[in-house]
């Protein structure tokens, strides 16, 4: 099963104040409803981190539930990836 890792920088960098709390808050909320794990399946989202409000990620399962869930976070945030979108095959 491939995995993606999407990651939204803002745009003052580590140099700014980051994103809008409230924005952190909803990614939050978000990150831990989409981690949870559904009866026989695998969460959706593996791992992620609010980076101090800074630069938001998160690694999920491929596929159209995660293209749904960075729609989400695209609508969140106002704005697409930072061209950070990596795609990886776990070993095991």
């Amino acid at each position: 099963m491939r995995l993606r890792v999407r990651t939204w920088l803002h745009g003052e960098g580590w140099d700014g104040h980051g994103w809008p709390l409230a924005c952190v808050r909803r990614f939050e909320r978000l990150m831990a409803l989409a981690s949870r794990k559904p009866k026989g399946r695998p969460p959706l989202v593996l791992s992620w981190d609010d980076g101090r409000g800074v630069m938001c990620w998160y690694e999920a399962h491929a596929g159209l539930e995660e293209r749904q869930l960075a729609a989400h976070c695209r609508k969140l945030f106002g704005a697409r990836e930072n061209g950070h979108v990596f795609e990886n095959t776990p070993l095991s």
